[in-house]
């Protein structure tokens, strides 16, 4: 269903950048956390 995945990655997207507000000194847990998005991307994809 495609406006479940619409939802799903616009809810990780705005996770990503709430998170990443809290991580941009931590810059390798950024990194995990945008490669987490994008599998999961492409696992709902």
């Amino acid at each position: 269903d495609d406006g479940a995945y619409q939802q799903a990655v616009s809810f990780l997207e705005q996770a990503f950048t709430i998170q990443n507000k809290y991580l941009a000194h931590d810059h390798e847990a950024s990194i995990q956390l945008l490669n987490d998005l994008e599998e999961t991307k492409v696992a709902l994809g």
